[in-house]
């Protein structure tokens, strides 16, 4: 039977925060009700490496991590606690570094090695005559030569390119017996690399990489060899129980995800907990025939956000949005139509190296077909066909052509014609080649399984790194696996058809390493919908007082007063650098968040001027007294939404389908901005202080008491309170909170403002009560905010509220006012 936690905590292991600090926090996260650490990759990484996705040695662990004898006694102490092991692992990439042995090998020995066939690489591909290029150049490679940058070594035992010297492969040193006379052209002619400015990787390239991160280079996961060789040590920690699962990185960047998994699990048997990081669209389900226990909890994370907006507020806040981004610049499209337009623009512009290999491939499954397209056409029909897909990709394989797949890849079309596909007579002849199968031969899997390869870096560029940057009017729905679209909104009665569906065995996020903003930062920002019309009024406040010629676009007006909206209590963590601290992160993010946008700024023509004007702004309105007082009785108008939200959010995480995900130092307020912003040091000797002196208190009596302060050293101490009540809560009845089922619970009246429902496992059972939408005019604890709104359950009879210790007699009680008089949520259950 597979393992599953009962909740997890996710902390990022690097050379600031290593295996023996987190040996020493081992005890207080186990104090605070966490079941399984969940941590993020810890094979050899490059030197500093702060996240560990740039592995370069998969058969050791992270010398910068600490000793295999550190390690060991870790697990020996995790395991004496009870608690699993949760090991991010990443089967896609590796670092395309001269720090990975098996990149030097491919640098010196070429095609011939046998580290090249781990890798993702065409080397015969026609610009580069069986080398792969390496792309590390600042500046086409005549430039660079004559500006003395590139060189022999003075020994002639390497090729000097800035600080790095590279190998030389042994056909070069037999070419040439005396390398110091040699031409250095013909020396590099000679090597298996092909050095090239970074640039070209836009347009040419013939090795696949990590989205288009040029020092990631992907493997080929599917062969067998390759899989042995990047998963041996994995295997032998989840066989010696070192670690108790793994969560699969990128799973959709796979050729075959579905073969992988299916060998993934026959290495390691059915016992080990095995997730994948996947990104589910609305209506998307994850592929049945997966032998895992599900996702990583993105979808999850979109729920709880769905669920927390006001749709007429938000439609509010839209058009407030419409007034700054329509009058002062940076206009908006739909977002389909915007996602759309940025997918294809991305192709065209930073993967066309990318999508001209792919085009290479459609050639030779379409070989033979009367298609009538010759090669630009075909580019074309190809990238707008990319561009329509709706989620991520399909899942393909050699043999059988399954009508969902089929149906997926047609639809793609579809959508790309109704959203304004120009090569519509291209289309139609590739919808009516996709009709036409009913077998996949090997170039046809190839080619499916390729573009389906290009279509997830495609869909997670498109949206999550440009839309979510553009597409600014209600930041709270920029997130990982969730949508800008208004239509978005989740009713309560939507919430529940998803639960129900949900596999209790998911985690549920909250906030991840990945996500744009905290889990309270987002809370804050859903505020703006409970009152929109105070929001409107002190954005203009904020517009009006924008430091003295340093005009901003609307957009990115927006984008910077949202975000230091959400991220606002935070500031206090900076006190030590008074608000410069706060100012800088803020311009970092501002920074980011513009070049990711690409409609102001971008990585490769960075717009500075804008990008300083936003640092001088924020900077100036931190400065300004009006603003901050502006800010200050804003900030005050939507503590208690911001409180209520956080509130919801984490009830619904730790009571819902799935085992609750903690973000490392996310038991405290959340408001982190995008990475590197969310791997800031956790202070945790002020948290095991504040579990000490909290563990026996009510939470809403901490929360009571600071509705007004959210963002407080008292609201982090009573979200903590709350966290550590519902973690021992799953602790004490696991499995209920594990295998029990999801019932939906009637509310009548209350307009759809709570959600009700029984976990429900044999005899025991457990009643769930959120309230949600709350009107902003509302104050702690709001029970006269459900007026006439019941819940009838005589069957429960007398039961104990477990967040507040107070009993309810359901056989008596229906109102939910009553149920809810002291808090915005309740979890009752048996009374001991």
């Amino acid at each position: 039977m597979t393992k599953q936690p009962l909740s997890t905590y996710r902390v990022q292991l690097h050379v600031g925060f290593k295996i023996q600090q987190l040996h020493q926090q081992l005890e207080y996260l186990h104090a605070l009700g966490i079941d399984w650490i969940y941590a993020s990759p810890v094979l050899a990484a490059t030197a500093g490496s702060t996240h560990g996705y740039d592995q370069i040695d998969p058969s050791r662990l992270n010398p910068e991590l600490g000793t295999e004898a550190e390690w060991r006694a870790l697990h020996e102490h995790r395991r004496a606690l009870g608690m699993g092991w949760l090991q991010d692992i990443v089967p896609n990439h590796m670092a395309y570094s001269l720090e990975n042995p098996w990149v030097r090998e491919i640098l010196t020995h070429g095609e011939a090695s046998t580290a090249a066939k781990h890798f993702d690489i065409d080397w015969r591909h026609p610009d580069f005559r069986g080398r792969v290029m390496l792309p590390i150049l600042g500046d086409e490679l005549t430039e660079v030569i004559a500006a003395g940058q590139v060189a022999l070594t003075p020994q002639a035992d390497g090729i000097q390119v800035y600080d790095q010297v590279l190998p030389l492969s042994s056909r070069s040193l037999g070419k040439f017996p005396d390398l110091q006379s040699a031409k250095l052209a013909d020396v590099l002619d000679a090597q298996h690399y092909a050095l090239t400015f970074w640039k070209t990787t836009n347009s040419t390239i013939n090795y696949r990489r990590f989205f288009t991160v040029n020092g990631l280079i992907c493997l080929r996961a599917e062969r067998p060899e390759t899989f042995a060789a990047t998963h041996e040590l994995i295997i032998e920690w989840l066989g010696r129980g070192d670690i108790d699962g793994v969560r699969i990185d990128h799973i959709d960047g796979l050729l075959d995800p579905t073969g992988y998994l299916k060998r993934l699990r026959e290495a390691v048997g059915p016992e080990p907990y095995i997730v994948v990081e996947k990104i589910l669209e609305h209506g998307e389900t994850l592929p049945q025939e997966w032998p895992i226990e599900g996702s990583s909890g993105y979808d999850f994370m979109a729920h709880v956000n769905q669920l927390l907006r006001h749709p007429a507020g938000h439609a509010a806040v839209t058009a407030t949005a419409r007034h700054f981004t329509e009058h002062i610049g940076g206009s908006e499209l739909p977002v389909d139509l915007q996602v759309f337009g940025n997918k294809l623009r991305f192709l065209r512009a930073s993967m066309a190296g990318e999508l001209e290999n792919l085009v290479h491939h459609a050639q030779g499954a379409l070989a033979g077909l009367p298609l009538g397209m010759d090669q630009p056409l075909l580019r074309e029909t190809v990238a707008e066909w990319l561009a329509g897909f709706p989620v991520y990709r399909a899942y393909v394989r050699f043999g059988s052509f399954s009508e969902s797949d089929r149906s997926l890849l047609v639809h793609a079309i579809d959508r790309a014609v109704a959203l304004g596909a120009v090569q519509t007579d291209g289309l139609q002849r590739l919808r009516s080649w996709l009709r036409s199968i009913t077998r996949l031969d090997d170039r046809t899997a190839t080619f499916l399984q390729r573009a389906m390869q290009l279509s997830g870096p495609l869909m997670a560029k498109g949206i999550e790194d440009t839309t979510f940057y553009q597409h600014v009017d209600y930041l709270a729905s920029n997130e990982v696996g969730d949508n800008p679209d208004i239509a978005y909104a989740l009713s309560v009665e939507g919430w529940h058809d998803r639960m129900v569906e949900r596999a209790p065995t998911e985690l549920n996020a909250g906030s991840t390493h990945d996500t744009k903003r905290g889990e309270d930062a987002r809370a804050r920002l859903h505020a703006l919908s409970a009152d929109p019309a105070s929001w409107t009024a002190f954005a203009k406040t904020a517009y009006d007082r924008l430091p003295a010629g340093e005009p901003l676009p609307g957009d990115t007006f927006l984008l910077l007063l949202q975000s230091l909206l959400g991220a606002w209590p935070s500031r206090m963590a900076d006190a030590g650098n008074g608000d410069s601290g706060f100012a800088t992160r803020m311009a970092s993010f501002a920074e980011k968040a513009l070049r990711e946008g690409k409609r102001h700024s971008s990585w490769e023509d960075p717009n500075t001027s804008l990008e300083q004007r936003c640092d001088r702004v924020v900077r100036g309105w931190l400065a300004d007294a009006t603003f901050v007082a502006a800010l200050q009785r804003y900030d005050e108008g939507i503590s208690a939404q911001a409180s209520l939200n956080a509130i919801r959010g984490l009830v619904l995480r730790c009571t819902a389908p799935g085992s609750p995900d903690v973000y490392q130092g996310a038991e405290y307020g959340d408001y982190s901005l995008v990475d590197p912003d969310n791997r800031r040091p956790v202070d945790y000797p002020a948290r095991q202080l504040s579990l000490v002196s909290l563990a026996r208190t009510d939470p809403w009596r901490a929360f009571s008491a600071v509705d007004e302060a959210a963002g407080s050293f008292e609201f982090d101490r009573a979200k903590q309170g709350l966290l550590h009540a519902l973690l021992n809560l799953r602790r004490d009845d696991p499995a209920l909170w594990l295998l029990g089922s999801y019932v939906p619970v009637d509310v009548t009246g209350g307009d759809g403002r709570v959600v009700a429902f029984r976990r429900v496992f044999g005899d025991d059972q457990a009643l769930v009560i959120v309230s949600i939408r709350s009107d902003a005019s509302k104050r702690w604890p709001q029970g006269d905010d459900f007026v006439g709104a019941e819940i009838s359950l005589p069957i429960l009879g007398e039961r104990v509220d477990a967040l507040s210790a107070r009993t309810v007699d359901f056989a008596t009680v229906s109102a939910v006012s009553e149920m809810l008089a002291v808090s915005p949520a309740a979890v009752f259950v048996a009374k001991e």
